[in-house]
């Protein structure tokens, strides 16, 4: 009998704590995900009709909704569910799939750092750590509701942009002016990724030259996207004054918004947790830049992305309260500061004897063990979700029950909408009701 090496053995254990969160996932999705759509998927209802009418326009696609475009989001989701008359486990799979993608982003970024500074190695905690964190049961949401693909597919973009600029070669640049565009048009903080492509530039070290050009050119595709995106949105008014009114208001719901990945969601827990995380950061980022190191860099810009949605997120929703940062749709957008943070701190435990590395060592399990902790009651409450999508379901195709759909009105979509809309996808025979009988055929 042949017996593995022993860094064989090693690589394979590490792969396989790394796809354990996922294996997690894909089992809860098996269990209790449900063909049924919730919340801002009957919002969807209105082009999937239009595109089997053939009557879909470009103006159609790139009608704002709320404050975001969601151009690229919506090719890719009318285009699956033509595919697949609109089966919604696909969409979760594909909402899976983005977040996958984010840490193949982070992963991609890992491989660089340990290659610098640990020779001889390819794989270590870093990437089973990241996935613990990016693939958690504490963001099970982005996996149960489709319409969450729009902020998933931006997040990725903006890793995968990150993850290509440096080192800058031509096809890196066009492929991260790429993600750029993707990013800004599926979600609004989007937008972020062209100061941060420009910050990476800026403090990456190569001839000064090549980097005023690839600045430029970066600025300038940013402030067109800029421009596209928000033109023609209705924006928010007196974001700044309401700011200066509530500014304790503004800083709870960024913090909670950090913290939330590692603490009870709502909790005082979080915020301080987010504060740390926020203060540690900064402090290592500042220490690092003098590095001029351009993976560590690129690491810092993916922790700077989490902390400027939290605050763009926050101008336009603090109104609602701190508690609001807790929600899940954010989740994959706050939690890339804590892997970031990882990362930073395993450069200075390099660096470090005694007593300051243990400081370390015991920052770092904290981290993980805190996702790990938070996850557990998940299971309950993706549960009171699955049931509530039975229930809404059953009220739908039995014709009773309107508190069972209660649950999932919206602001823009009541349930009368909901009944009116569950209607086309009866007759369009999409979704749970693809099986019907009396679907349309053409």
């Amino acid at each position: 009998m042949i017996l593995p090496s022993r860094s064989t053995a090693r690589s394979l254990t590490l792969w396989g704590f790394s796809a354990l969160p996922l294996v997690c996932l894909i089992i809860l999705l098996g269990f209790y995900s449900l063909d049924m759509p919730v919340s801002d998927d009957w919002d969807f209802v209105p082009l999937l009709q239009k595109q089997a009418q053939h009557t879909l326009t470009l103006q159609d696609l790139w009608e704002p909704y709320a404050e975001h475009r969601m151009i690229a989001g919506r090719v890719v989701m009318l285009a699956l569910a033509e595919a697949t008359h609109w089966n919604l486990y696909y969409q979760y799979g594909l909402n899976l799939v983005c977040s996958v993608g984010i840490l193949a982003a982070v992963g991609t970024l890992l491989r660089r750092y340990l290659k610098q500074t640990e020779a001889g190695v390819t794989w270590n905690y870093l990437l089973p750590a990241s996935s613990v964190i990016l693939l958690s049961a504490n963001g099970w949401l982005n996996y149960f509701w489709g319409y969450t693909f729009h902020s998933l597919l931006s997040v990725c973009a903006t890793a995968w942009g990150i993850a290509l600029l440096v080192p800058l070669t031509a096809r890196r640049f066009v492929i991260s002016i790429a993600c750029g565009l993707i990013a800004s048009f599926s979600f609004g903080n989007g937008i972020l990724y062209w100061p941060l492509a420009v910050f990476i530039l800026l403090a990456s070290p190569m001839k000064a030259r090549i980097k005023a050009i690839a600045a430029f050119g970066l600025i300038m595709a940013g402030i067109a996207t800029g421009w596209l995106a928000v033109r023609g949105v209705e924006m928010q008014s007196g974001m700044l004054a309401r700011l200066a009114a509530n500014a304790s208001t503004f800083v709870l719901y960024v913090l909670n918004f950090l913290g939330t990945p590692l603490g009870p969601p709502g909790h005082s827990i979080s915020v301080v947790l987010g504060g740390l995380g926020l203060l540690l950061f900064l402090i290592l980022a500042a220490c690092t830049l003098r590095k001029q190191n351009p993976v560590l860099i690129q690491f810092i810009a993916l922790g700077l992305y989490s902390v400027l949605s939290a605050c763009s997120i926050g101008l336009g929703r603090m109104h609602f309260g701190a508690l609001q940062a807790s929600d899940q749709r954010y989740y994959l957008v706050a939690c890339l500061l804590w892997p970031s943070l990882i990362v930073l701190l395993d450069y200075v435990r390099r660096g470090s004897s005694g007593k300051m590395t243990w400081a370390v060592n015991a920052g770092i399990v904290l981290i993980i063990s805190l996702s790990c902790l938070r996850s557990i009651p998940q299971l309950r409450n993706i549960r009171i979700y699955s049931q509530h999508q039975f229930a809404a379901q059953a009220a739908l195709m039995n014709g009773r029950d309107d508190n069972a759909l209660e649950y999932w009105s919206t602001a823009r979509v009541s349930v009368p909408e909901i009944k009116s809309r569950d209607l086309v996808l009866r007759q369009l025979g999409l979704s749970f009701h693809r099986n019907n009988s009396k679907a349309l055929s053409d």
